[in-house]
């Protein structure tokens, strides 16, 4: 008899994203998308009344650096691999997993019953496309009436309000609430929630889910936040000549080109030579940048629906992925496994890039 989808997959279910970050945006330069060495960002939920802040540090490819619990009390990290963290509370019967790899996260949290889940006021915190903008979304989790185990989620909100936003401004928008069961034996429930965020041809969704599952008359209950990766090239300008400038692997070592779209043709050039030196390949689609130890850069043309040419650039990362830490502190060796999930190396960063109007600000994915 298979499980609800949310409460079987692994203690670390599913993601989706931080590789966010860099500097605000001058008044000339255009908002950016491009990665920097620590984006963090935090995960509320109040488990049986209390609440807990998740924090999730990621490095520029999207790794998991270091995950935390706040307070820590209560919660002991059970299990450590490449890319996942587990805490386990014996005192609740609550477990928290953190994950984050391709450029995206999530936090997921269980419990004995849906009414331990049952609160107000959960959320998400960070910077959505690494624009120095930061982002708030929060929500309710309730249970629905009259059978008092099937779970709700309520009042999802954005602050800042970007659902009345306008392009080329980040907009947002946010979804009603889906409900399901198990596909097979209809003994699991599940409500789900998302908010679609949109900025200069790129896209990123967090999704909230909360399930609950049956099984020999005991009731079980979960529920997870995950942020995608970001998707779709970064519209560029034509014409003018623009900066790319991110970070490699290390997360400390600068790494910037200069290049130009040619706003008859479309032809991509590089203005100014890439640093550290990079391996730069031309083809009939554009240009793409491969640095030795970080990102690899396109700069070309996609067209839309309608047929019509669109420069864009996304930038794609391979980094290693190691052991994360508890709270910036090695994790016990004893619950370490190297061969956890990650441990051929990242591949965040997604698509995304920074599309500088000749400026030096950083963003992400």
């Amino acid at each position: 008899m298979r499980r609800s989808a949310l409460l079987t997959a692994s203690a670390f279910i599913g993601l989706a994203s931080i590789v966010a970050a860099g500097s605000t945006a001058s008044a000339s330069a255009r908002a950016s998308i491009a990665p920097k060495a620590a984006a963090v960002s935090t995960f509320t939920l109040n488990l049986v009344g209390t609440p807990i802040v998740v924090g999730v540090t990621t490095d520029p490819a999207g790794n998991l650096v270091d995950a935390t619990v706040t307070p820590a009390t209560g919660f002991t990290p059970t299990a450590v691999m490449p890319n996942k963290v587990r805490f386990e509370n014996s005192t609740t019967g609550t477990t928290v997993s953190v994950k984050a790899n391709h450029g995206g996260q999530s936090v997921t949290a269980r419990a004995s019953s849906l009414a331990t889940l049952v609160s107000t006021a959960n959320g998400w915190s960070g910077d959505v496309f690494g624009n120095g903008t930061p982002t708030k979304v929060t929500f309710d989790i309730a249970a629905l009436a009259p059978d008092g185990v099937s779970p709700d989620i309520l009042n999802v909100k954005v602050l800042p309000d970007c659902t009345t936003g306008v392009a080329p401004a980040m907009t947002c928008v946010v979804g009603a609430t889906t409900y399901g069961n198990d596909d097979d034996d209809n003994e699991g429930t599940e409500a789900s929630a998302s908010v679609k965020f949109s900025l200069l041809g790129q896209t990123r969704t967090l999704r909230i889910r909360v399930g609950t599952h049956t099984e020999d008359g005991v009731t079980s209950a979960a529920v997870r936040i995950s942020l995608s990766k970001i998707k779709g090239g970064m519209t560029v300008v034509v014409g003018t000549a623009q900066t790319w400038t991110g970070t490699l692997c290390d997360g400390t070592t600068a790494a910037t080109f200069g290049y130009l779209v040619d706003a008859t043709t479309n032809a991509v050039s590089i203005t100014t030579a890439p640093s550290p030196t990079a391996e730069v390949k031309n083809n009939e689609n554009g240009v793409e940048v491969r640095f030795a130890n970080g990102p690899r850069v396109r700069i070309g043309v996609k067209h839309d629906d309608d047929g019509a040419a669109v420069p864009s650039l996304t930038v794609k990362f391979k980094c290693p992925a190691g052991i994360p830490t508890i709270g910036g502190l090695p994790a016990d060796p004893t619950i370490v496994n190297q061969g956890g999930h990650g441990d051929q190396g990242g591949h965040g960063g997604g698509d995304g890039g920074n599309n500088n109007g000749g400026g030096d600000n950083k963003g992400n994915d």
